[in-house]
């Protein structure tokens, strides 16, 4: 099973967090998978720092 995990730095409501997972779940098709085998983390509201420095908005996919 797939497993996309993503940490932003911003929050994320329910509603963007249902799209990001449909639009991961049409992306899968590229492995031959169907949504229902995919499994997405979505974290919001992540510290993450890039070259020393914390990042105001970003995002690790």
């Amino acid at each position: 099973m797939p497993f996309i995990d993503s940490k932003i730095t911003v929050p994320v409501t329910d509603e963007k967090k249902e799209k990001i997972k449909s639009e991961l779940g049409k992306a899968i098709s590229i492995l031959h998978k169907p949504e229902s085998y995919l499994m997405v983390g979505i974290n919001d509201n992540y510290d993450l720092w890039f070259t020393g420095k914390k990042l105001d908005k970003g995002a690790y996919v």
